[in-house]
């Protein structure tokens, strides 16, 4: 008897190892998807950020007050400033406190449902497209990348804002205070920005590739748990051991570079961040005695220098985990990407219309003896 299978059939079942990745989907554009969801919390949080920057503002401007009327010796106007300043620290205190709540509470719900989409998903992967990649890849996915956007969402795009908001809010205040002390003070971040561009690159592309190492360990982990059986049936434990021996050095390695990388980036910014302070104490204080400034001036701008400042150290840190919690995005995403299963119940063939590939000769196969089935 001569048994035919469709080609069609064969060719999709035989590529498995050759499935290509189609994978042109934007992962920021998705990951905006998921997040515009909880849009109206997402504003509120952005209206707290304006708030919390412009309550330092003020904050910064209070304090200088009232060093100059505390110098004054005036009781009744130093009364009415310090409850002023008082009011507006816990104002601000308050304002952050609920930027928090929204901008982690958006965080965990959009991971959470990132991380129900993408696991359902999987479930209805086809088996070829599922097994292109390792199972420990799917758990670091799940599991670092999905952390990653987590805290990019709950702490680095406020921060970012939040930094990018006080620098140019400070940088117009200090100028109406003196232009020439502002211009001197804020010389140094042209170089800083540039500093923390190539740093910061260099550290998001560490960090990308450390993750891939970390997902290859996860692999390898996942091998030597779930397979510990067969591990141990073909004496497969010296194999084991040194693949996962030679991934956790490279993971070390890398690590260490983004260590290094990241010391470089911090001592960079930290040395650079004190030159605007040192600026503005020398030119700020010869002002002072010359008159064109008051104490209380000089104060609040060493407390608005801090606006400009600490965007410019933290902004490059900022970058760079947004830029891998990006790309740890495109990774899940691309999961997102992989064909499902059909579900439309059982495709019929027209064999005897379907040029066949493989054919059966004298084979026979049956159930019970008296009954042929092929």
């Amino acid at each position: 008897m001569v048994g035919r299978a469709p080609k069609s059939y064969l060719i999709m079942h035989s590529r498995r190892g050759t499935l290509k990745k189609n994978f042109d989907t934007n992962g920021r554009w998705l990951l905006w998807l998921y997040a515009r969801k909880r849009r109206i919390e997402l504003i509120a949080a952005l209206l707290l950020v304006v708030v919390q920057v412009s309550l330092g503002i003020l904050l910064a401007r209070q304090l200088g007050k009232i060093v100059d009327v505390g110098l004054m010796a005036d009781k009744a106007s130093f009364t009415q400033v310090f409850y002023l300043l008082a009011l507006l620290w816990l104002s601000s205190d308050l304002a952050i406190f609920v930027r928090q709540v929204l901008a982690r509470r958006i965080a965990e719900i959009v991971t959470h449902n990132l991380r129900e989409k993408v696991s359902l998903h999987i479930s209805h992967v086809s088996i070829p497209s599922l097994e292109l990649k390792h199972s420990g890849d799917y758990i670091s996915r799940l599991s670092n990348d999905i952390q990653a956007i987590r805290y990019m969402v709950a702490s680095e795009i406020p921060s970012l804002i939040q930094g990018l908001l006080g620098f140019v809010a400070a940088l117009v205040v200090l100028g109406t205070v003196s232009w020439k002390v502002t211009l001197l003070t804020v010389s140094v971040a042209p170089v800083m920005v540039v500093i923390a561009s190539i740093l910061g690159k260099a550290m998001g592309t560490s960090l990308k590739e450390w993750q891939g190492d970390m997902a290859v360990i996860n692999a390898l982990a996942q091998d030597a748990t779930s397979g510990i059986v067969v591990t141990k049936a073909y004496n497969l434990q010296n194999h084991l051991e040194r693949r996962f021996y030679l991934a956790g050095e490279r993971a070390v390695n890398r690590a260490v570079k983004l260590a290094f990388v990241k010391g470089q980036l911090n001592s960079a910014m930290l040395v650079l961040s004190v030159m605007p302070f040192l600026i503005l104490f020398g030119v700020g204080g010869f002002e002072v005695i010359s008159g064109k400034l008051s104490l209380g001036q000089l104060l609040m701008m060493l407390n608005l220098l801090n606006n400009l400042t600490w965007p410019l150290q933290g902004m490059a840190q900022n970058f760079a985990n947004i830029k891998a919690a990006l790309q740890a995005a495109d990774r899940i995403f691309e999961i997102l990407t992989f064909p499902t299963e059909r579900t439309g119940g059982i495709t019929r063939f027209a064999y005897e219309d379907v040029e066949y590939a493989v054919e059966f000769d004298q084979v026979s196969f049956t159930y019970q003896t008296q009954e042929a089935v092929l």
